[in-house]
């Protein structure tokens, strides 16, 4: 928020391209906020890592990016998680996460299984613990 105004922050035209370099991996990106999110890094210019299960829509969103590319891959999936981290990293050390994707079942919780109880702590909670696991020492190792 600006001091004393209510009104949020606005990043002003000087800051553009204040990503530049930093590389972006961005986990749920291929539709809704986390697209959106996508959008704003690669204008900010930032390399950005468009994810998400179907590697179609990942190539497409990242197909309208200007040095982005689109990465397959499931967070709740360990195997899937390392192989898209060392991906990204193809275009240089990952600087920003944004742990984005995430499910939710639209029955109440009295009516949900426990399959998809599971399913939801696993998108939700293990995927962010392993891209964090995953890119955090990378990150820490370069201040």
């Amino acid at each position: 928020m600006t001091e004393g105004s209510g009104q949020p922050d606005v990043a002003s035209p000087r800051d553009v391209g204040s990503l530049s370099g930093h590389v972006a991996l961005i986990t749920g990106s291929t539709r809704g906020i986390g697209r959106a999110i996508a959008e704003r890094f690669a204008a900010e210019g930032a390399p950005v890592v468009v994810n998400g299960r179907d590697a179609a829509a990942a190539r497409s969103v990242a197909a309208t990016l200007d040095g982005a590319i689109g990465i397959a891959g499931d967070v709740s999936d360990l195997a899937s998680v390392q192989a898209m981290c060392r991906r990204a990293e193809e275009l240089g050390p990952v600087d920003i996460l944004v742990h984005n994707a995430g499910i939710s079942s639209r029955r109440a919780i009295t009516r949900m299984t426990d399959d998809e109880w599971f399913e939801s702590l696993a998108v939700n909670l293990t995927g962010s613990m392993y891209t964090i696991r995953e890119l955090v020492p990378g990150m820490k190792a370069r201040g």
